[in-house]
């Protein structure tokens, strides 16, 4: 059986060979966190916005997230404390 960390040259591993997997079980509930609150960033920006807010991408590591949206302008510091509040209250 091989041990390989982390490989992107295909032709470390063959079919038919055996393989094992493991999942880092903190990494991926921290990154399961930030997904979530992809969800509920999303969701309060519209609140706070209105409707026509879309995402137009986002990133999910364990550490941290980013969240790209559309939007016509520059958010207000008041516009950006609503949608905070929105976020930790829910």
């Amino acid at each position: 059986m091989k041990t390989i960390k982390y490989t992107d040259n295909p032709s470390v591993v063959s079919i038919g060979d055996k393989v094992t997997n493991s999942v880092d079980s903190i990494a991926r509930q921290d990154s399961g966190r930030n997904h979530t609150a992809t969800h509920l960033l999303h969701a309060a920006l519209r609140a706070v916005l209105g409707n026509h807010v879309r995402q137009a991408g986002s990133l999910v590591e364990p550490e941290r997230l980013r969240f790209v949206f559309s939007h016509p302008q520059a958010l207000t510091k008041i516009e950006i404390n609503n949608v905070q509040n929105l976020v930790r209250n829910k």
